[in-house]
């Protein structure tokens, strides 16, 4: 693989987000590449042993070697994709390393400024902490919308995951629970699929809140295309996550391979509908793997779309039926203080929260009021309540609580 290294200062991208060494970008490419060899192993092309060099003047053993080589560094890339290196043919080794010649850094990330997307790899400081306890982290996290978004994963976010064609209850499940999990200061994270997935996200808009979409294309291609209308609403409202640079198509390796960053995202993850053999069920594999509470939404024994979330409920997942009651068990929003009144957890959140109770208040009193708080961690802290629905900035530019306490 010929990479031209880039000479070219970070720093001077920090404006547009964009913070990933050459090595990481190049990976992130690799993956790519993976994905465009179509004889995995045991297909019928596939050659049945790796030729040698008397063999085949040009044999695949010296390039797909070094692609899943762990002396190179290569190896934390998803499975799916390693498997799809070991079967390569010769005359598809050859293929692979005409699209990689000539590859550079640069190049990506002019494509990333051209597109909005910001990128982190996992050598920055950006790079969110939750990604590191994979087995195989994305060399690459690109970003598009708010990129402050993330700094909320984990503690605060819900994976929320399911079958691509649910029941209509399934669909209201899964768009009721996620605007409840919104209204709370959750962070509702998904797919952005056709399905479950796409009505997860548009519960977490209803109620105002965040929610992450992580897609099996760049962070720049909303897929499927039917969900562009959503994709620009959640770019609004948070953010788009990929592993996969900017004008990458989706494949069918990519799909698999993105559930483990929406588990890694979360705190817990949610099966709303999925039948025995779902994409869906990756994803809690992934879960288990980190450590995550597992939890479902019980579906009717008659539908086969309920059939892999039911069986989940039998070995111990959590049931879950209302978004508020489920964050609130969670992650302890009920204030001591005030009986039943509900309230952000973050400490300088919670103290402009608790301002704002009393009516509202302009950027000044609100100042005066939190003086323990300096100006960047009150700008901060307003941002991120505005951003999960929790306060609304009037015309006369006063902050106001968006939703009453709840007995």
């Amino acid at each position: 693989m010929t990479i031209t290294q880039s000479t070219t200062n970070l720093a001077l991208h920090g404006g547009a987000g964009i913070d990933a060494c050459d090595r990481c970008l190049a990976l992130s490419q690799l993956a790519v590449v993976l994905c465009s060899v179509p004889l995995l192993r045991g297909t019928a092309e596939h050659d049945d042993r790796i030729r040698t060099p008397q063999d085949d003047p040009q044999p695949s053993a010296p390039l797909a070697r070094p692609l899943v080589s762990t002396h190179e560094g290569l190896a934390p890339i998803p499975s799916e994709l390693v498997r799809a290196a070991h079967g390569v043919s010769a005359e598809r080794a050859r293929a692979l390393q005409r699209l990689l010649t000539g590859w550079s850094a640069d190049a990506v990330r002019a494509r990333c400024l051209a597109s909005g997307v910001a990128a982190a790899c996992r050598c920055s400081i950006d790079y969110p902490e939750s990604l590191h306890a994979l087995a195989d982290p994305p060399p690459v996290l690109y970003v598009a919308g708010n990129v402050r978004a993330l700094d909320r994963c984990p503690a605060h976010a819900v994976g929320m995951v399911g079958t691509r064609r649910p029941t209509r209850v399934g669909r209201e499940a899964a768009r009721t629970i996620a605007t409840g999990i919104a209204q709370v200061g959750g962070v509702v994270v998904s797919g952005m699929a056709l399905g479950v997935d796409g009505a997860s996200h548009e519960g977490a808009l209803q109620g105002r809140g965040t929610t992450i979409a992580v897609l099996a294309s760049g962070a720049d291609r909303p897929s499927p295309p039917s969900h562009r209308a959503l994709y620009q609403q959640i770019l609004s409202a948070g953010a788009v996550v990929s592993e996969l640079p900017p004008g990458t198509e989706p494949s069918r390796l990519t799909f698999p391979a993105r559930n483990r960053i929406i588990a890694a995202l979360s705190s817990a993850v949610i099966v709303v509908e999925a039948p025995k053999k779902s994409g869906a069920l990756i994803t809690v594999d992934h879960a288990h793997d980190l450590g995550l509470d597992v939890y479902a939404v019980p579906g009717s024994l008659a539908s086969v779309t309920c059939e892999g979330s039911n069986k989940l409920l039998c070995d111990g997942a959590g049931g879950v039926v209302d978004g508020v009651d489920f964050m609130t068990a969670r992650q302890g929003y009920l204030d001591p203080h005030q009986g039943a009144r509900l309230r952000p957890v973050d400490v300088d959140q919670s103290l402009i929260h608790d301002v704002l109770v009393h009516g509202p208040q302009s950027r000044q009193e609100l100042r005066r009021a939190a003086s323990s708080l300096d100006p960047a961690c009150l700008e901060a802290a307003l941002t991120d309540l505005e951003l999960s629905g929790w306060v609304e900035r009037g015309l006369d530019g006063r902050y106001r609580l968006k939703r009453p306490a709840v007995a």
